[in-house]
């Protein structure tokens, strides 16, 4: 039987990681929820990759 507690919700994902990742509660009303959105350290490595691709190249 399923725990009485157990609330069925939605869950964000992060597509600008390479792999999913799911936003703490911090992160989702600090970043993903305002206009702060630009100050995302996963979203500002993102935008540095598309700038300067060359910069993540490793060897």
């Amino acid at each position: 039987m399923r725990c009485p507690h157990l609330v069925k919700c939605v869950i964000s994902a992060c597509k600008a990681t390479e792999i999913s990742y799911v936003p703490s509660l911090f992160e989702l009303e600090e970043y993903c929820k305002t206009k702060s959105h630009r100050k995302c350290p996963f979203y500002l490595k993102k935008i540095i990759i598309r700038d300067e691709p060359d910069r993540f190249i490793t060897v």
